[in-house]
This record gives structure tokens, C-alpha cells and sequence, in this order.
């Protein structure tokens, strides 16, 4: 689901993760003559990304994206995500120091395959997505794969910035929170980076407003559906399984057919087409939920608290976040909170 969702891990497992990816190397250990032109570039694009992220946003860099791995695949870890037939009540997974997750990750396809179809027997909905990269909140050095070589100066920038952002504010047990923080990071931040590095007027720019123009339409589009199963699932509450399987299956063919006949009016560029053909199921629809379904409310505090500069936005959330977590845990509440009353749209 790269072509769907952040490409973000957070790596529940991430010593047990890193410890099965011995083959990293210290970037600043590998001897030029080593590394291919392609692999330098890559090295020094991300060199740059991270200084910008810290020195112009206030992201922690730590030693995240400083190790190389050399992999003969297009991803680094295969995640299983699940949530049940006719309710969005996610599978959740806990963890040392992150809490519990809405996720499961295995840097073999095999074991995921297998995790997948006992969740399915036991009657939830599963979704297997490749997931590029991960993130151990600073513990760990989370590795550049030679995979990102081929990745755009605007997808590599959100990548490791979204991944910066978890490094620096990770609320455990929160995976909502964190998510959509690191994604609205992530998205602003390359923006901002591309900005930066060709101009505000430039091609690069263009080309990134329109692509993003089309990932908040999709976010939309997704979520909207997303909506109109829960009514289903409220209404049609008792009803039997096989009545309620045929309907929530129409349903959703029924909004692919929608999407499809509408694309050319609503998006700007080709990126989301293969959605009228996608299996979709609330596994699917609830990772957005989980990583972008309150993006408002993120946008809506960066205008109010920090007048819509990301770099004050982070460090008023941060500030934020250090306070709710000096509380005792009974008077925390809701992370989201912390960015004020909600928006008229209740997401």
C-alpha cells in the first residue's frame, strides 16, 4: 500500500527488527570507492533532507538514516494490519517503549502471509501492505535501503521527515496521534524542503501541489466511504452475516464504480486510478483513519498556535506533549486534545 498510505513503520519490534538487519553499514564507515554514483547522490540528498528537517523544522535527527543496507527488494518490512468484518475495532499489538500498535511488521514476506490468514480465519478483516522504511524513535539507527535510489527529491524528503517526527514527539499507545502528527509533518515539511531547494515557483513545487491536491481528495474520498460502511454497520446492526457481507460488498463496488466514473473531474494526475479496482476492506479503510483521518485538526492548531509555520507547530506540540506527560496517567486524556477544541467536521 506505498502508493496509498505513509510509508512509515513505526518499529513496535524495532530491536528484534534491527536485529535481523545486521547487513546496515555506518554511512560515514563506507569507503567512497564502495558506493555507486547512485548511492553517493543518495547519501548526500538525505544528508541534506535531515539538516533542513532539523535546522529549519526542530525535528530530532539523532542517528536515524545514517546506516546503508543494500537490499535486492523494493521494501524493507511487510506489515499485517486487521480490523473486524462489519466494525472498525482494530487488531492491536503491544510493544516495549512505543505501547500498543495498529500493526505488525516482519522483514520476511512469509511470516506476514502466515499471521494474515490466521487473523482471516478468526474473521477479521487482514491487509498485508509493503512498508520502505521504519522508525525507532531515536533508538535505533533506522537504515537508508538502496531501494531509495530511484525515490523523487519530494518522496525521499517525506519519508525522512515523517520518520524524523516520530523521533521527535511519540506518544505511546497513541498510534492515531503519532501517525497523523508524522504525516502532516511529512507532507508540509517536503514541501517546504522543495521550496527551499528549487523555488517556490518551480516545477518541482508545481508538481508536488498537484500531487498533493489529489492525496487529500483520495483522503477524503476514503474516508467518505470509510463513513458510510460505519452507517451500514450501525443500521443494519443483527442483520444476518451473509446479508450484511452482500451489502457491505455492494457498497463498496458501488463507491468504486462512483470514484471511477468521477476521476478525470476531481484529480489532477493519474496517481490514485487503480483505486476502482482495489480489494478494499475495513482493514484498508481504517489504516487511513489511523494515518490521516484528522489532518484538519493538525492544520487547524498550526494555524492557531503557531500561525502556520511548521517549525513553531512542532515545538508548541512539543511543549504540549511534554506537559500531558508529566500529568498522572488518569488526567491525561486524549492526545488530541492538545490541539484544541475539535473542528466542525468531528473528525
Amino acid at each position: 500500500m506505498t502508493t496509498v498510505l505513509s510509508s512509515c513503520y513505526l518499529a513496535g519490534q524495532g530491536y528484534h527488527l534491527a536485529a535481523q538487519q545486521i547487513a546496515a553499514r555506518p554511512v560515514d564507515r563506507i569507503p567512497a570507492d564502495d558506493l555507486s554514483a547512485g548511492e553517493r547522490e543518495l547519501l548526500q540528498r538525505v544528508a541534506t533532507i535531515r539538516t533542513f528537517a532539523e535546522t529549519r523544522l526542530g525535528l530530532a535527527a539523532g542517528d536515524g538514516y545514517t546506516t546503508y543496507y543494500r537490499s535486492d527488494r523494493d521494501h524493507l518490512v511487510d506489515v499485517v494490519s486487521a480490523a473486524r468484518e462489519f466494525s472498525f475495532v482494530r487488531k492491536e499489538w503491544w510493544f516495549p517503549v512505543v505501547g500498543r500498535v495498529p500493526y505488525k511488521g516482519f522483514y520476511r514476506p512469509e511470516p506476514a502471509r502466515r499471521l494474515a490468514r490466521r487473523l482471516d480465519r478468526r474473521g477479521w478483516d487482514v491487509i498485508v501492505r509493503p512498508v520502505e522504511a521504519f522508525s525507532t524513535l531515536g533508538y535505533l539507527r533506522d537504515p537508508l535501503v538502496s531501494y531509495m535510489q530511484s525515490y523523487s527529491d519530494a518522496r525521499l524528503a517525506e519519508l525522512i521527515i515523517h520518520e524524523m517526527a516520530h523521533a521527535t514527539i511519540w506518544v505511546p499507545g497513541h498510534a492515531s496521534f503519532n501517525e497523523e502528527f508524522a504525516t502532516y509533518v511529512g507532507r508540509a515539511g517536503a514541501v517546504l524542503y522543495l521550496e527551499d531547494r528549487y523555488g517556490a515557483d518551480s516545477p518541482e513545487v508545481h508538481s508536488v501541489r498537484d500531487d498533493r491536491a489529489d492525496v487529500e481528495r483520495f483522503r477524503r474520498d476514503v474516508l467518505a466511504l470509510r463513513d458510510e460502511l460505519a452507517a451500514l454497520y450501525a443500521r443494519r446492526a443483527g442483520a444476518p452475516v451473509e446479508t450484511l457481507r452482500r451489502e457491505k460488498a455492494d457498497t463498496i463496488g458501488a463507491f468504486q464504480e462512483r470514484f471511477a466514473a468521477r476521476y478525470d473531474d476531481h484529480y489532477r494526475t493519474d496517481r490514485y486510478r487503480f483505486f476502482a479496482d482495489t480489494r478494499v476492506n475495513n482493514a484498508y479503510l481504517d489504516l487511513f483513519q489511523t494515518y490521516s483521518g484528522r489532518q484538519e485538526r493538525f492544520a487547524a492548531f498550526s494555524r492557531t498556535a503557531a500561525g502556520g509555520d511548521l517549525r513553531g507547530t512542532v515545538a508548541e506540540l512539543q511543549r504540549r506533549v511534554n506537559r500531558w506527560r508529566a500529568l498522572p496517567r488518569r488526567r491525561r486524556g486524549d492526545p488530541f486534545d492538545l490541539l484544541g477544541p475539535r473542528l466542525p467536521s468531528g473528525r
